[in-house]
């Protein structure tokens, strides 16, 4: 019985070990931060045309111009 166990505290720790080392390597391929940034700003560039909320223009649904008689605000 107490071989059963170590066995299969043996297969655990290998099981573990394995996930270690695969979270390793994926820490390998990883990419500067300053490169990383850029292909956020780039990526948030692209999309800023197609984006609801930063449109300045009739298009844009939850864009309403103030109004005296109600305040400026509208929430939603």
């Amino acid at each position: 019985m107490a071989n059963r166990m170590n066995d299969f505290v043996l297969q655990q720790l290998q099981a573990e070990n394995q996930r270690l080392r695969q979270e390793l390597d994926s820490c390998k391929r990883a990419i500067p931060v300053s490169e990383a940034c850029k292909t956020l700003i780039e990526y948030t560039n692209e999309q800023k045309p197609k984006d609801g909320l930063l449109l300045n223009d009739q298009t844009n649904p939850y864009l309403r111009p103030p109004r005296p008689d109600k305040g400026c605000c509208l929430v939603q």
